[in-house]
């Protein structure tokens, strides 16, 4: 599994049109998500984060860089109660105990024009050298932010190049 800096698809790219789109019809304040944005940025608890996502290319298993970003853990997720069986099939490959739920911002987001997908991967930097992989399980967006269901992904630990 290798890692390389900038993507050369354009998968995770947003319009500016369907971005506008999406405030016009009242989805997201504009205003609002800017504000959680600033918040979310600048809280003392965000790490460093670069997110990074599976190649198109089925010849060869490398992962793009996606961008950088801040990410601040809000704590444990606990999987509803209330899921049918069909549901909670989405969950039995994963542990629970690794499940956390996150805000994720990316860092050069001017105008929303990067944006996540599900299994991207997600490489956070709490210091003194320190790489943990996570692995994007879910996530929405909404005037608080970009919500996200992370589970432990140890594979990254290895591939991780640091200096």
């Amino acid at each position: 599994m290798e890692m390389k800096q900038g993507m050369e698809d354009e998968d995770n790219q947003i319009s500016d049109d369907e971005w506008f789109d999406i405030i016009k019809a009242g989805e997201i304040d504009q205003v609002e998500r800017g504000k959680s944005r600033v918040s979310i940025l600048n809280n003392p608890d965000a790490m460093d984060c670069t997110v990074f996502r599976l190649s198109q290319n089925q010849s060869v298993e490398e992962y793009l860089d996606v961008g950088d970003a801040k990410i601040v853990f809000l704590g444990k997720y606990l999987v509803p109660d209330d899921l049918d069986e069909e549901e909670l099939k989405d969950y039995e490959n994963l542990n629970l105990d690794c499940l956390f739920e996150v805000l994720l911002e990316f860092k050069e987001d001017k105008l929303k024009k990067t944006s996540v997908d599900i299994w991207d991967v997600i490489t956070v930097f709490p210091g003194n050298g320190l790489v943990l992989g996570w692995e994007l399980f879910n996530f929405s967006e909404s005037e608080s932010g970009l919500k996200c269901i992370i589970h432990r992904f140890r594979e990254v630990d290895s591939v991780a190049n640091l200096p």
